[in-house]
């Protein structure tokens, strides 16, 4: 005799959607709560326009990062999908044994999910701030006092770093996981293959990966042309870790030239992938990693060591006197 599968009556399955609405309520409910006090101490005094303008415009950083990281996936996943054409599902009918294409419904039914599950996540992650320092960034005027040794204007640093920065490193992490999803994808689907440690790869996920590969040290490239501002606010002298000589000398240009190395690098990859060629793309890699240690590093660690060190404080007394200058500034002392 079969037995009968346990059925789950009509009333035990209210119960439950009903358990289920009052427990996600219960988790907004404070976000709600706290929210609406928000509104009410705004509107209280006068200032409702200032709260539906940070609160609509971190809202909007949020659906439009969300949206474009969702847009981006979904696009790279269907040129994966394209892998998936030749595979075949194997289905057993008691001794019958039948094959099937995946169906084309069912794989952009994933494609959608995946995609917009990236662009939640995305969107949850995205700093609150963004919103406010956009806007900070647009109506923001200059003040007209300029930092030494890079020329940009004190409001760049205050405003338009923090939102330059984290839209490159957003830019880094969301095409890193774009390649690592696309080489997962070709490598299941057979079309990244490793035999007798040797690389396979056909010609849709060469290109596909190179263009995404591209992109990446596109973003890196504009990280590293940033990185001598943000030495300005943490500098790496012997003196309280101010912007000192060696900084100014050796890490600025250093910087520079890693970045203008890493662009060229991108070129050649994606020229690389399309011409099928595998020494241009480890010899731009190793180039990054060796311009890195030695440009970075090694350099500026030899600048410190044999001009700075022997005379320190005739070196790095301009700088002492900027930074003492620029505190005085900050604080209203001058």
């Amino acid at each position: 005799m079969s037995e009968k599968k346990p059925v789950l009556k009509k009333g035990s399955r209210n119960l439950i959607i009903g358990a289920i609405v009052l427990a996600f309520l219960f988790l907004i409910g404070r976000s709600l709560v706290d929210f609406y006090t928000e509104v009410l101490w705004y509107r209280s005094v006068g200032y409702s326009s200032v709260f539906w303008t940070t609160t609509l415009a971190e809202l909007g950083m949020r659906v439009a990062a969300g949206i474009v990281t969702a847009t981006l996936a979904f696009f790279s996943f269907r040129v994966v999908a394209r892998t998936l054409q030749g595979m075949q599902i194997k289905r057993q009918f008691g001794n019958l044994e039948i094959a099937e294409r995946i169906p084309k419904r069912m794989i952009t039914g994933g494609i959608v999910a995946v995609s917009a599950l990236m662009g939640l996540w995305l969107g949850a992650a995205f700093p609150s701030s963004a919103g406010l320092r956009t806007l900070l960034v647009l109506r923001a005027p200059e003040w007209g006092l300029a930092v030494p040794w890079l020329g940009r204007d004190v409001s760049f640093f205050v405003f338009a770093l923090p939102i330059l920065g984290g839209s490159l490193v957003l830019g880094i992490s969301v095409a890193f996981l774009l390649v690592s999803f696309a080489a997962a994808g070709y490598t299941a689907t057979g079309s990244l293959s490793f035999r007798a440690n040797r690389m396979k790869m056909d010609p849709l996920p060469r290109k596909h990966l190179a263009v995404l590969g591209s992109v990446f040290l596109l973003f890196l490239a504009g990280r590293f042309w940033l990185s001598p501002y943000y030495l300005m606010l943490d500098g790496n002298s012997g003196i309280q870790g101010i912007f000192g000589f060696a900084d100014a000398t050796a890490r600025v240009r250093g910087y520079q030239a890693l970045s203008l190395l890493t662009l060229a690098a991108s070129g050649i990859l994606a020229w690389a992938g399309f011409r099928k060629r595998l020494t241009p793309v480890i010899a731009s890699a190793v180039a990054v990693v060796l311009g890195g240690l030695l440009l970075v590093q090694l350099y500026p660690e030899l600048v410190q060591r044999f001009q700075v060190e022997p005379n320190e404080l005739d070196r790095e007394t301009p700088y002492i006197e900027a930074n003492l200058d620029f505190t005085r500034k900050g604080f209203g002392l001058d």
